[in-house]
């Protein structure tokens, strides 16, 4: 299970673009001023994903996945389990968006970002055994970590 973490996803037009904010002068001083909310270590992940992750970060319940492949693990068996659960979510009416994309700054370390209609609705998914069988081949095949959580969205 992931360590309990603040999350604070921020949205970018590219990655080149939080790069040049990176370096204006008055970045050190709005980091800042959002220091005061997090209430513990942080772990900046950029990751590019393949769908568009606001549909699942929009949602009334977001699912945060992260898969690390075991040594071992053909690329392509991996992208097949993540082809076969994608296919069997994107039928169920409760979920948004299945996104998935690899962490820049941890390769070989995947985020999957599902939106769900609520907690509860993923949970009567999960319980179906079609997609038990699924979860159970990530597990063969990766170490996995997932969360739920319920995102408040500010613009400024």
């Amino acid at each position: 299970m992931l360590a309990p973490l603040t999350n604070l996803p921020s949205v970018w037009e590219s990655y080149e673009h939080h790069m040049k904010l990176t370096q204006e002068p008055a970045y050190p001083e709005m980091i800042k001023s959002i220091a005061p909310a997090v209430s513990g270590p942080t772990d900046l992940q950029h990751v590019d994903f393949d769908e568009d992750a606001t549909k699942a970060l929009d949602a009334p319940a977001t699912e945060v996945v992260v898969l690390t492949p075991k040594s071992g693990t053909a690329q392509e068996d991996f992208d097949a389990k993540i082809a076969t659960l994608r296919e069997s979510l994107n039928k169920e009416p409760a979920c948004h968006v299945v996104a998935v994309g690899e962490s820049r700054e941890k390769k070989g370390t995947w985020f999957m970002l599902i939106g769900w209609d609520s907690i509860e609705a993923h949970m009567d998914v999960a319980a179906k055994d079609a997609l038990k069988e699924i979860v159970k081949s990530f597990f063969a095949i990766a170490d996995v970590d997932l969360v739920h959580t319920n995102l408040v969205k500010h613009t400024a």
